[in-house]
């Protein structure tokens, strides 16, 4: 069986939150190449319908 975790980042506006949640996706994915799920609500559309943006412009998709 296959464990994972589950992070949370929380904090007020523009602190870095999505900015902090990218570099640990990268991280995982190309630094530890780690199978990583990132989700986002349906109902959040700013700045892509299929991807986490942040305020600096990096991307990622989500599920």
């Amino acid at each position: 069986m296959t464990y994972g975790t589950l992070t949370v980042i929380c904090g007020p506006m523009y602190a870095g939150k999505t900015t902090e949640t990218l570099k640990r996706v990268l991280w995982a994915r190309h630094g530890q190449n780690r199978n990583v799920a990132v989700l986002k609500p349906s109902f959040d559309d700013r700045y892509a319908e299929t991807e986490i943006v942040s305020h600096d412009g990096l991307r990622t998709t989500a599920l």
